[in-house]
């Protein structure tokens, strides 16, 4: 066993298992332990060579806030503070993480990767056994109870304890650098654990990428792996899942679709004219959101440069400090102490959706339907110069510092398809592993370029 601790950082696997977790309280203590635990490691030049993307969109929200938005009542302020200590906890993470990778052997972080690994492996499949015990089945994705069924993969949430979709990402990442990687073992375990979580739509793009890192990788292992990772999907929601594959296809069909989704929201809601908006935001929510926040930055000069301001249109910041119910979105405990602010902009347009979306059954709370997307956030809040700064100062970051990191691409591709999905930054997990595996090439290249010399 101790031979085992000292070939890993136990401080990197001890901040990743920790951060990444979706409790608000653990992030901000995770930060405080790391940034005291690096101490004097830490360098002015370990902050200008980290995505400035971080800085300059508290910057740019400070300005909005103390000089167009000019709100300055206590909830406002709160709302505010909190929105700029996420951003800040994003850039103090990659600060850290980039610190021990620095300064540990590419070996020992390669193991702790690994390690992290197995134990969110593990978590996964406690989650399973346990969803299993309590449905009495051995298969609770063929149900048709409503609690199993479709929804048997939002509960192996893993270690991030988060929605399953952010389990199934990170997996989705590990899988690219285990393939690249030639650790084509950990690979298919990798794309077991993203294919049981049912994230349909996000699993759908990631078969694509399969399909592309086939073409890309030469190898007859590589390509043997990916045969065999595509041959799971397959068997899974043809033999294991064939509700998901029906679920799949009834979104497919648009009118067969809207004809089922239209009688259970006649028997859900008795008042014809909510039925009817709530069937409108049902069938078109993630695109209704997008009409929403394109109508929003076009209405004024204003809205299209400056944005409507931290935590002020759609972001997970605006939910949590909103007065939604807890039968619509559950709070923390920091969440639910901290004064009530809704945001005039985020009452008018994404408000309405989450609250007519989560009107309906649990089965239909579906992230196809609901308008979190980091773009919706990024422009809507930022406006078009936040969104600037992000192609700038963040995703331009990365691509510069690509040099032979195969494997970078095809998770750059990924992380910009699961962004209009969720407001990924203000989970502090998925983006970090995203930003964990590019310091970990960055390092290898390093290596490379010195054995070279």
């Amino acid at each position: 066993m101790r031979a085992y601790l000292k070939s890993i950082d136990v401080f990197l696997l001890f901040f990743l298992s920790f951060f990444t977790i979706d409790k608000v309280i653990a992030k901000p203590l995770m930060i405080i332990f790391g940034l005291i635990w690096i101490g004097k490691n830490l360098k002015f030049k370990d902050i200008k060579n980290a995505p400035l993307f971080y800085i300059f969109i508290c910057v740019w929200g400070l300005i909005n806030f103390l000089f167009i938005n000019k709100d300055f009542s206590l909830p406002h302020i709160i709302s505010f503070s909190i929105g700029i200590v996420y951003w800040l906890m994003g850039f103090c993470a990659f600060i850290i993480i980039k610190n021990r990778i620095e300064n540990k052997s590419l070996t020992t972080i390669e193991n702790t990767i690994d390690a992290f690994f197995y134990i969110n492996l593990c978590w996964t499949a406690f989650n399973l056994i346990l969803v299993m015990y309590k449905s009495h089945s051995i298969n609770p994705y063929s149900l048709s109870d409503l609690d199993y069924g479709n929804s048997t993969g939002d509960y192996l949430k893993g270690l991030l304890m988060g929605p399953s979709y952010l389990n199934m990402m990170i997996n989705v990442l590990f899988c690219i650098y285990y393939l690249f990687n030639s650790k084509y073992i950990l690979a298919i375990v990798a794309t077991i654990i993203a294919c049981m979580t049912t994230s349909n739509f996000a699993n759908i793009i990631f078969i694509l990428m399969l399909f592309v890192c086939f073409i890309i990788l030469k190898q007859k292992n590589a390509r043997i792996t990916i045969i065999a990772q595509l041959a799971f999907y397959v068997i899974f929601y043809v033999l294991i899942s064939n509700n998901n594959l029906n679920y799949i296809m009834d979104s497919i069909h648009i009118k067969r679709t809207h004809k089922i989704e239209n009688s259970l929201i006649s028997n859900t809601i008795d008042d014809s004219v909510n039925a009817k908006r709530a069937t409108w935001f049902l069938k078109y929510g993630k695109t209704n959101a997008v009409f929403q926040t394109y109508n929003y930055i076009l209405h004024s000069p204003k809205n299209f440069i400056y944005g409507a301001g931290i935590g002020e249109y759609s972001s997970q910041l605006a939910v949590r400090t909103s007065d939604l119910p807890d039968t619509v979105i559950k709070k923390s405990r920091i969440f639910k102490i901290v004064p009530t602010y809704v945001a005039p902009a985020f009452k008018e347009n994404n408000y309405q959706i989450f609250s007519y979306v989560y009107s309906l059954p649990p089965i239909y709370h579906s992230i196809k339907d609901l308008p979190i997307s980091f773009i919706n956030q990024l422009l809507g809040e930022y406006g078009i110069i936040g969104f600037v700064l992000f192609l700038v100062f963040y995703l331009y970051y990365f691509i510069k510092n690509y040099k032979d990191g195969k494997y970078l691409i095809p998770m750059i591709v990924l992380i910009s398809y699961f962004l209009l999905f969720d407001y990924l930054f203000e989970y502090l997990s998925v983006i970090v592993f995203f930003e964990l595996f590019f310091l970990i090439n960055k390092k290898k290249q390093t290596l490379t370029i010195s054995l070279s010399q």
